[in-house]
């Protein structure tokens, strides 16, 4: 539950109301019972054997027809509160690692549990956080072959949609170091804390240390492979200029192995995790000089850690290691004990920083080298993706020979039974009749099926990129090695070098992927990823280095330049790349040396299930030909070395035509129109600093996105591509996971828009929020030329005393909302049957946050989020415990915006059980018209927010301000 799918102790309570709901007949389980079942499969297990049908009448579990509708029911509810297809899911998957789930959503996914087996008794969440997982960790390529196969199905509705042409283009950042001068907070470490600091040369490691004396610290002294200790309140990795060859690999360890306390000391204190690089003070952007290059890797972990590690202040230091040891140390104290940037030079007193600038290509300094049908480049990354498509290029360009090296072995003739099979689940149903012979089709495991059709497809590309490149005329060898593995390396360019011509370049493309969090990442996975890097490159380095080089290209990433979750290994191995490259652009004055940091491509790695989620991440995906030609006119000029390539999309709008839609799963029992061609509308970088309005939305310690701002944002992201339109309003909203973030935390947030869709004279547009992988929300959004017709109230009016006071409302520990989120004004009247307030007016979005999307609000957050709060207190008069919105069946919006003054909100509650309640809410002007409506709006209630909601203040929030 809680490792794969991510689902914490309010999810499971939703879903197991919604279980109770389904099967009242199923047996009640109890606290004790619940805290030791840890998947899905065996909550599925206890009930059916605790069921009066299968205890009366006993058969084989596998045959169990309560059993399977046990496990039907549990899919069914955990699809429907998360919003993946149910076809995605199996009792296998764990809720954390999987689907991400937070707390908050599993009371909703619990609660539904709850509703559909109604004896079951609710859960406490301290008996539910030891449900850890499903079953088994599922098989991660069933995702990308269900979703081709979701992609596949469609209708043969046509209806007029609007298209807009997407044309794919490229951003060239160019790094340089520039002074840094702004002025940065200190971070106040506990007064003795221990700080590690690994061994360098004795003289500098006992200056850094004496430094650390000399700000109230005890540091101590280790090597890359001391044990952890508690209280441990920093680490400074001293990198050696010539470190051994294990060395960041031994960082890395050392790294993972103080995480633990490290973080802890974060949370209730403060924290440092620090690197510092002797290549001069300004990350070797002016020449690595004597320093071995691959130290420079040592920020991929850093920045990584940072992204992974909110409490804990990271830094990548590198200094000009000259002069005063005893001055140069202070100064790297003090820059260790400063808040700001992540990367920071020192040399001769003046400090740096790294800046990114979008610089093109200067076309009138070309080289001098140029490559010519004579020369030969080596090619490693196979002969699949983005490589294929660089080497088709080159091919196509210079007329040059090319080498390619990939893992995969050069596939033979297809068998005559694959032979007219095109699409993922026609193969797999050839590959299943060809396998089940004597065998049943389900007894061949998703995995195995899948790799099989993988394998199919990945030869069919090699097969046919040859052939693409073999057709331009030029003449092409391809070869199975493995780049770690110098002698192959070796072997293979001997042969090229014979057969082809003179090796004149070559392109590192190869690289595999292995994202764990740093804390769950082991030893083989990170080698494995950094090895096909580093030591793949010092293969073709060792191969090449007799050679009279023209080019010389590494495909670094943008991990490597920004960090990403997951990914250190990446990232490190790709800055060893950026220096390397440093240094070999200072020894071969003749070669292009260029290490490009590139985004995502539509292609290699990225697959089509990745390449949504750099999408909705506001990462660019780089289309195969323009990053291909990019390349060839970059390798044609002068230029910096260390370059940054992201794809954009730049927008063309079409005219309406009717165009097929596709279908896509429903997350609701309702209709919903399909995210047709979904791409981000605009991106917003959410902190508690910039959006002061989540300083007054805390739950649990953190900062919250509030429902109401997640819906004018949705807003706004459908409006986006279509202007002249006016907003009327929203259906089938659904909460997946909440936005949240600590108070030094940034979340990069994307807000997407699909295909416009006309039905009954409206424009309807899908939308989504995202923020990296994860779905918070979906809705779609209700646009049309003319305002909604006004509409007659229909709620009944509300009889009855609310119990508390006025000044009670915000003070009585019921809502947790903060100052600007205080609309509530007066409880009218509050019963059984709903509750009436009036609202205050909301301000100017510039007083809720820096830089709105526009000057005036669509919507009014503060109404909605007023009568969300309503249905707060609602529940505590009802159930002693609070309530949080989980789903919006409709919102219409009458008026084109709310009145200043303020309004009525209306609540009729339509039905409630002990987790769950539905309401019809109607905001009410002055002069009793409708402003808007909302129609089956749904909570999930539960006693484990009490404690949520008491937790209203945002940690360290004062520290960071």
């Amino acid at each position: 539950l809680d490792t794969d799918l991510g689902i914490d102790s309010i999810k499971r309570v939703e879903i197991l109301s919604a279980l109770q709901e389904k099967l009242p007949e199923a047996p009640m389980v109890s606290p004790e019972d619940l805290g030791n079942l840890q998947t899905l499969q065996q909550i599925v297990d206890f009930l059916a054997a605790g069921s009066p049908s299968v205890a009366t009448n006993p058969v084989p579990q596998s045959d169990s027809t309560n059993d399977e509708q046990l496990a039907e029911i549990m899919l069914d509810v955990v699809a429907d509160k998360t919003g993946y297809p149910v076809d995605m899911l199996n009792l296998e998957m764990n809720l954390e690692a999987d689907l991400g789930i937070d707390s908050i959503k599993r009371v909703e996914i619990l609660s539904a549990l709850q509703e559909r087996m109604p004896e079951m008794p609710a859960v406490k969440p301290e008996d539910l956080g030891t449900l850890q997982t499903l079953q088994q960790i599922v098989d991660h390529m069933l995702t990308s072959s269900l979703a081709a196969a979701t992609e596949t199905v469609s209708t043969e509705t046509s209806t007029e949609a609007v298209v807009t042409e997407m044309i794919a283009t490229i951003d060239r950042q160019v790094l340089t170091a520039v002074p840094l001068t702004a002025n940065q907070e200190k971070i106040l470490l506990a007064k003795g804390a221990t700080v590690w600091v690994t061994e360098e040369t004795p003289e500098f490691t006992q200056a850094i240390c004496e430094s650390l004396k000399q700000n109230g610290l005890n540091p101590e002294i280790v090597s890359l492979d001391a044990e952890p200790k508690s209280n441990l309140a920093g680490l400074i990795i001293l990198t050696p200029t010539n470190p051994e060859q294990t060395y960041l690999k031994d960082s890395f360890k050392l790294v993972q192995r103080v995480s633990k306390s490290l973080r802890a000391t974060g949370k209730s204190n403060a924290a440092i995790l620090i690197s510092v690089t002797q290549m001069g003070g300004q990350f070797g952007l002016n020449g690595v000089g004597d320093v071995c290059p691959v130290s420079g890797g040592i920020a991929g972990l850093i920045k990584t850690a940072d992204k992974e590690w909110p409490e804990i202040s990271c830094k990548a230091i590198d200094i000009q290691n000259s002069g005063d040891v005893t001055k140069l140390a202070d100064h790297i104290v003090s820059e260790c004990l400063l808040e700001g940037c992540l990367e920071v030079g020192i040399s001769n007193e003046q400090r740096y920083t790294l800046e990114l600038s979008t610089i093109k290509i200067d076309k009138t300094n070309k080289t001098n080298n140029t490559l010519s049908s004579k020369d030969v480049v080596v090619v490693t990354g196979g002969a699949r993706g983005v490589t294929a498509e660089i080497a088709l290029a080159l091919a196509e360009t210079y007329k040059t020979n090319l080498l390619l090296l990939g893992r995969s072995k050069l596939p033979g003739d297809e068998v005559e039974w694959l032979k007219g099979l095109t699409s993922e689940a026609e193969i797999k149903k050839a590959i299943l009749a060809q396998k089940g012979k004597g065998t049943k089709p389900k007894e061949i495991k998703p995995r195995e099926l899948n790799f099989a059709c993988q394998k199919i497809l990945a030869e069919r590309e090699i097969r046919s990129n040859l052939e693409r490149i073999k057709a331009t005329g030029v003449k092409v060898m391809y070869r199975a090695v493995d780049v770690q593995e110098k002698t192959e390396v070796l072997a293979a360019v001997e042969e090229a070098r014979n057969t082809l011509g003179t090796i004149s370049g070559f392109v590192h493309g190869a690289g595999v992927l292995a994202d764990k969090l740093i804390e769950d990442k082991t030893e083989e996975q990170f080698s494995k990823v950094y090895a096909t890097k580093a030591a793949g490159l010092d293969s073709l380095l060792t191969a090449t280095e007799n050679d009279d080089l023209k080019i010389m290209v590494m495909f670094s990433s943008s991990t490597a330049r920004f960090g990403r979750k997951g990914q250190c290994d990446y990232a490190v191995a790709n800055e060893v790349l950026n220096k390397v490259a440093q240094q070999q652009a200072s020894l071969r004055k003749d070669c292009r040396v260029v290490s490009v940091n590139w985004g995502p491509w539509d292609g290699g790695m990225v697959t089509p299930a990745l390449k949504k989620i750099f999408e909705s991440e506001g990462v660019g995906v780089i289309d195969l030909k323009v990053g291909a030609d990019y390349l060839m006119q970059e390798i044609a000029h002068e230029g910096p070395v260390e370059i940054v390539v992201l794809g954009t999309l730049t927008q063309k709008p079409a005219a309406k035509i009717n165009t097929p839609i596709t279908d896509s799963p429903t997350i609701t029992e309702t209709s919903e129109i399909p995210a047709v061609n979904m791409r981000v509308a605009f991106s917003r970088t959410l902190n508690v600093i910039d959006h002061t309005f989540l300083q007054s939305h805390i739950m649990n310690g953190h900062a919250v996105l509030p429902v109401a701002m997640i819906t004018e944002w949705l807003a706004h992201g459908a409006m986006h591509d279509n202007p002249g339109l006016n907003y009327h309003g929203f259906r089938n909203f659904r909460l997946f996971k909440g936005a949240t973030l600590d108070a030094d935390e940034t979340i990069d947030l994307q807000i997407l828009a699909g295909d416009i869709h006309q039905e009954n004279g409206k424009d309807i547009v899908p939308v989504e929020l995202r923020s990296g992988k994860v779905l918070h929300a979906r809705a779609e959004i209700i646009l049309a030329a003319d305002m909604i017709q006004q509409e007659s109230l229909r709620n009944q009016t509300i009889t009855g005393q609310y119990s508390q006071a006025t000044n009670e409302i915000y003070t009585s520990n019921r809502l947790f909302h903060g100052k600007i989120l205080q609309g509530i004004a007066d409880v009218e009247a509050c019963s059984a049957s709903g509750i009436t307030a009036i609202i205050s007016g909301v301000t100017s979005p510039k007083n809720w946050m820096n830089k709105p999307i526009r000057s005036s609000w669509l919507t009014d957050p503060l109404a909605l989020d007023s009568c969300f709060q309503m249905m707060i207190l609602w529940c505590f008069e009802q159930f002693g415990v609070g309530s949080l919105p989980t789903a919006i069946g409709e919102y219409k919006q009458f008026q084109k915006s709310f009145p200043k003054e303020g309004c009525k909100i209306n609540i009729n509650v339509i039905d409630h059980s002990e987790h769950r309640a539905i309401a019809t809410i109607e905001f009410i002007d002055k002069n009793d018209q409708l402003i808007a409506r909302i129609d089956n709006y749904e909570c999930v209630i539960d006693a484990s927010l009490e404690e949520a909601f008491a937790k209203n203040k945002l940690h360290n929030l004062s520290i960071k301000l």
